[in-house]
């Protein structure tokens, strides 16, 4: 028998589970900002529409007419992926859901005095709070890319390129989670 007290609580020690580090979660998708773990499509699930709103920040040079272009664009996409797209009224905007946003950020602090860039896509959805029912709009999911640095000639161009590769990613997630 063992007599020595110092012996069970190495022993116990020994045998105890030990933390292992672990790393942040990987996309699947290069280039993703990865925030507690790779995106949620099952939470699309049962989305059979959308509505679609455009926004940027920054002040880039014909915001407006490239918000619009962007607009047209994921309405194509979505359309090709046989989703559809409803009309958004700036009477109805916020009791609408569920919303496709996708934002344009730029900040113009980035090096060299050149813009650099964020594509966020993201859906609200109308959901219900579990400890009084109450009915909000909440996003529901979330997608963020950088869009890298680009100059003034070629931005336009640039984000539209990766706001094509987001909706493709994003068309991928979703129909392989609602089929």
């Amino acid at each position: 028998m063992i007599k020595h007290p110092v012996f069970p609580l190495a022993l116990l020690l020994a045998l105890a589970p030990v933390p292992v580090a672990t790393t942040q979660p990987v996309s699947e998708f290069p280039g993703e900002i990865v925030l507690g773990g790779p995106p949620a499509y099952s939470r699309l699930r049962g989305i059979t529409h959308f509505y679609i709103e455009v926004t940027s920040t920054g002040g880039a040079t014909g915001e407006g007419e490239l918000r619009n272009e962007l607009r047209d664009l994921i309405e194509l996409e979505l359309r090709r992926a046989n989703i559809t797209v409803r009309t958004l009224t700036p009477t109805d905007a916020a009791d609408v859901t569920p919303v496709l946003h996708l934002n344009v950020r730029l900040d113009r602090t980035g090096g060299m005095g050149r813009p650099e860039c964020v594509i966020e896509l993201n859906v609200r959805d109308r959901v219900s709070i579990v400890r009084n029912k109450e009915q909000i709009n909440a996003t529901i999911f979330e997608l963020r890319r950088p869009a890298g640095i680009t100059v003034e000639q070629t931005f336009a161009r640039d984000m539209k390129n990766r706001t094509r590769e987001l909706m493709a990613e994003f068309i991928k997630g979703m129909k392989k989670n609602n089929p």
